[in-house]
């Protein structure tokens, strides 16, 4: 009930910017969604929002840009589409015949090697959370 009376509180004078720690910490999937709701409101409003969350679902979706910090320093601070498109894994599989390969490599949105038709190129984005693990090394200190 308090963070619900917070968030009130925060959007209730209509400010410009919005400062907002874990905003969404002990709500309700419901209420959670409500949130996310209002926030995308707030910015076609073009209101500036700045919030500190560890939601990364949260995040991706009301979130523009994206900074991570470690250990006091901000290690990145790009647009969402940057970050992510910064961060694609490609892996190339090698079958035993062209045809299993062009059956993977539909299943999987991958493209066949010109040269080498038993290899299977594909890319993996990578998720908001695997992208942070990443600047902290696999583990967050």
């Amino acid at each position: 009930m308090k963070q619900k009376i917070g968030i009130v509180a925060a959007f209730m004078h209509d400010p410009n910017i919005l400062i907002l720690d874990e905003p969404t910490s002990g709500l309700d999937p419901l209420m959670q969604n409500r949130f996310i709701e209002l926030l995308n409101e707030e910015k076609k409003r073009n209101k500036t929002i700045l919030m500190s969350s560890h939601m990364f679902d949260e995040v991706e979706r009301t979130c523009d840009r994206i900074g991570i910090i470690r250990k006091g320093h901000l290690v990145a601070l790009e647009d969402t589409n940057v970050l992510r498109a910064q961060h694609v894994k490609s892996y190339t599989a090698s079958f035993k015949s062209p045809a299993i390969a062009q059956n993977f490599a539909k299943d999987f949105q991958g493209v066949i090697d010109p040269m080498d038709n038993t290899k299977v190129t594909v890319t993996a984005k990578q998720t908001l959370e695997q992208i942070f693990l990443d600047y902290y090394g696999g583990n967050a200190e």
